[in-house]
């Protein structure tokens, strides 16, 4: 087995240096991902701020029964575009571990998924779809997810101009 690897090494490759840091091809040390607990920890605290929140703005913006869900569909655009914009921040401004792993764990599956609310939308849309506001239902469906999708890739688009002075790629 020792000879295979001086064979291997002899062919000009070397053997991963131990204890420390793997290197990239460009000779810098790759950041560690962090260890499973604080990838969840992040998740949780971000998913508990974030549902919080959307708790609060259902409590200040309730919608009356056969009302349209104005809150539900804020929520939901405000999370689509905070989403566009911190994924597309965090891919342009380098790798995602570190810090940026980190950022996108708490604010994006945690912050994010925790306020807003597919769960919410489906169901106020079978409510006013049952309550024979059937237009009304379905325009609340259809008018979700074409403002999600342009919030979306208007948060991309923002994070590409602010992050295109930054000299990342």
């Amino acid at each position: 087995m020792q000879a295979r690897s001086a064979q291997v090494r002899s062919r000009g490759t070397q053997a991963p240096p131990r204890g420390g840091a793997q290197r990239q091809a460009h000779g810098r040390p790759r950041r560690k991902e962090l260890p499973l607990r604080n990838q969840v920890l992040l998740v949780g605290l971000g998913g508990c701020l974030g549902t919080l929140l959307r708790y609060l703005v259902s409590i200040i913006w309730p919608t009356p029964l056969g009302g349209f869900p104005y809150a539900t569909i804020a929520v939901n655009c405000i999370g689509a575009f905070a989403l566009g914009l911190l994924i597309a921040y965090t891919q342009r401004a380098g790798r995602n571990v570190g810090a940026h792993n980190s950022m996108r764990l708490f604010l994006g599956t945690g912050l994010c998924g925790g306020f807003t609310t597919y769960s919410a939308y489906v169901l106020e849309s079978e409510t006013l779809i049952s309550m024979g506001l059937a237009r009304t239902g379905l325009l609340y469906l259809g008018l979700t997810l074409v403002c999600g999708l342009l919030l979306t890739f208007a948060g991309i688009a923002v994070a590409r101009l602010v992050t295109r002075g930054g000299g990342n790629r």
